[in-house]
This record gives structure tokens, C-alpha cells and sequence, in this order.
């Protein structure tokens, strides 16, 4: 049994089958996955994850707006962002909303557990 709980929120079915591969025999176990922003955080209500992963590109509610909702709801939240939309902008808005960490998509392996580690 996995020892921490992750919720995935992206709109990309590949990038859910990615992490959960990812995160196969590790401490971490997607259990919960979203496709925009407004699932998200309807999920982050429910099951209380150790951590979320939030794309910030997502129709209906984006990243940002999850990231902002989690937060407001629950300061301690971990939220890690990951896109491929890395600007200096979007790192800097979404670290200032509270988020932990930007994470480069796709992320390796290393590079999740690295992130995760640091805030548990």
C-alpha cells in the first residue's frame, strides 16, 4: 500500500497513464484524477491527497484556478504545477498563489519524487 496520496489533474489521458507509470512501485498512488480545473478541486475536497499535480492548460477551469481554489480552501495544500508552458510568468504566478514547485512536462521519474520529497 502506497503511502501517499495523489491527485492527478490534467486533460491529457496520456499524461495520467505517464504518471501513474511514474509513480509505480514508489511511496506515491494516484488516487483520484481530474480533467479541468473545477474537477480538481471537487476532488481535492473529497479525498484530501497528499498531493495534487495540476496542468495549468485545461478546458472549462485551468490549472491556475484549481491552484488558487486548493489554496484558499486549504493553505497546507502541496500543489505542484507541470506544463510545457514554463514561462517566467506562469512560474512565477502560479509559485506566488502557493504552489511548491513548476514542473517541466513531461517530468521524469526522479524529478517528481525530488519535488514531492521536499515538501513532505
Amino acid at each position: 500500500m502506497s503511502q501517499y496520496k495523489v491527485l492527478c489533474a490534467d486533460d491529457s489521458k496520456t499524461m495520467h497513464i505517464y504518471y501513474k507509470n511514474a509513480l509505480k512501485n514508489t511511496d506515491f498512488e494516484i488516487v483520484g484524477k481530474a480533467f479541468n480545473g473545477k474537477e480538481a478541486f471537487d476532488l481535492y475536497q473529497e479525498l484530501k491527497p497528499d498531493i495534487v499535480m495540476l496542468d495549468i492548460s485545461m478546458p472549462d477551469y485551468d490549472g491556475v484556478y484549481a491552484l488558487e481554489n486548493i489554496i484558499k480552501s486549504d493553505p497546507n495544500a502541496r500543489v505542484f504545477m507541470a506544463s510545457s508552458l514554463g514561462t517566467d510568468e506562469y512560474v512565477d504566478k502560479c509559485l506566488s498563489l502557493g504552489a511548491k514547485s513548476f514542473i517541466q512536462k513531461p517530468p521524469q521519474k526522479e524529478t517528481l519524487l525530488e519535488n514531492f520529497a521536499k515538501y513532505l
